[in-house]
């Protein structure tokens, strides 16, 4: 079951589209495909060791290990819609894996997780300056839905030799905030944005007694965008 974290952000946001939906006509409705290059990793707490909250990165370098984060590629697409004057309420449901990279120490090869989510970041944008070079800032709260098993790769020698998929453990719902800065270029209805932001967790992903595991990341957004509406031109 969802988190209640989850619950609302999924009402907010249908509360959101439907919000823009009765806004009216005269509004302008910014809509394009989104690519997201995700610099993904987990905050891992380690819960068994000597019965003491010990960070699973301590743990992981005591065992010879490293944690990294790692970069995966996600899809998807961006509605804006204005709230106010220079406010904008943004919705950017995705495609976007998650997750991180241990390497040993005595080794370049990585063992690597990967965890597949739908994500919904519901957002307020607010723009800084007039005509076609614009800057801005966005922060709001996100909810992901896992889509499939979270996988692990252990490569050796730069080959691929297992592959794992742990199904029971790896929580349904994901909930966290997100927050940062762009710049967007226009040109009547079409426009080129691009903002980096940094993800928070503010759940654990993990269900189970051994370790405490919240996702965070540095995400860079590139959307091309058109523009529908009476007032766009």
């Amino acid at each position: 079951m969802p988190s209640r974290c989850a619950r609302r952000t999924l009402v907010l946001a249908f509360g959101l589209v439907a919000g823009c939906a009765a806004a009216g006509r005269a509004a302008e409705t910014r809509v394009g495909p989104v690519i997201v290059v995700n610099r993904a990793c987990l905050w891992s707490t380690d819960l068994t060791y000597d019965y003491d909250f010990l960070r699973h990165e301590d743990r992981c370098y005591e065992e010879g290990l490293r944690l990294e984060a790692r970069t995966l590629a996600g899809v998807g697409a961006l509605i804006e819609r204005p709230a106010r004057a220079h406010f904008l309420l943004r919705l950017a449901p995705m495609y976007l894996p998650k997750g991180l990279d241990y390497v040993r120490f005595d080794s370049d090869d990585p063992l690597r997780l990967r965890i597949p989510y739908l994500e919904l970041p519901v957002q307020l944008k607010a723009t800084m300056g007039a005509g076609s070079v614009q800057f801005y800032a966005v922060a709001g709260p996100s909810v992901g839905l896992r889509l499939g098993p979270a996988s692990t790769d252990l490569y050796s020698s730069g080959r691929l030799t297992e592959y794992q998929e742990r199904r029971d453990r790896w929580r349904r719902f994901d909930f966290g905030v997100s927050g940062g800065a762009g710049v967007q270029l226009g040109a009547g209805r079409y426009g080129l944005l691009a903002d980096m932001q940094y993800a928070v967790g503010l759940v654990d992903i993990y269900d189970g007694p051994e370790y405490r595991d919240r996702t965070h990341g540095l995400r860079l957004t590139v959307a091309a965008t058109t523009t529908f509406g009476r007032s766009a031109r």
